[in-house]
């Protein structure tokens, strides 16, 4: 599937957003350096892409009372998991923009929290690095001995009105992981919290 730019797909004439409906949430689009894949093995050194963040559909659930890092879910709410995955041979960096046809309700982007999610998230031949290194997203790291203390710039924050988000993953050692929550069925009109630019989660260089 060859992906359109994100603005033509979310907005049109006169700058209203379209949403495209479905039976299930799903990533629609993206652009940058993101790409949709298919069910992987997400353990380090086993699905590893120096050009591109691998963006992957996960369950259908309902919400399973867990906590995440950014966002709210309310109670018996609908939802669907969604991984973003970078793993790189060399240090890198990559940035890549997803779209989803349902709004961004939370946001997993530590490793405690990502290991929490992994069982409620699954899908079949997804294999999932539980409780193996760090997997989530830093702003430093310590490398070498004596340590030095390495700046970095991994970030993700919610764009388009709430159905996109933005991901910057700088590697060093590792890998990055996102856990995007959509909401499918809320409750209510529109359902849940949609999160829009004007509250974005995280600006550019600094983790929310």
């Amino acid at each position: 599937m060859q992906n359109r730019s994100i603005a033509r797909l979310l907005f049109v004439a006169g700058g209203s957003l379209l949403v495209v409906g479905t039976a299930s949430a799903t990533i629609l689009n993206w652009a940058g350096d993101a790409v949709k894949a298919g069910p992987a093995d997400l353990k380090t050194d086993q699905t590893e892409d120096a050009n591109h963040i691998r963006g992957m559909d996960e369950a259908i659930i309902f919400e399973p009372g867990l906590d995440v890092d950014r966002g709210a879910i309310p109670t018996g709410a609908l939802i669907q998991c969604h991984i973003l995955h970078y793993d790189s041979p060399i240090a890198s960096m990559a940035l890549g923009q997803f779209i989803f046809d349902h709004p961004v309700i939370g946001l997993v982007y530590k490793s405690e929290t990502l290991d929490d999610w992994d069982v409620p998230c699954a899908v079949p031949g997804m294999i999932y690095p539980t409780g193996v290194g760090p997997r989530g997203l830093e702003k430093t790291t310590s490398t070498g001995f004596p340590p030095v203390i390495v700046n970095q710039d991994d970030y993700v924050r919610v764009i388009s009105g709430g159905y996109g988000v933005e991901f910057q993953a700088d590697l060093l050692g590792f890998m990055d992981q996102v856990r995007v929550i959509t909401c499918v069925d809320c409750g209510g009109e529109g359902g849940g919290e949609l999160i829009a630019d004007s509250i974005d989660w995280g600006e550019i260089g600094e983790m929310p």
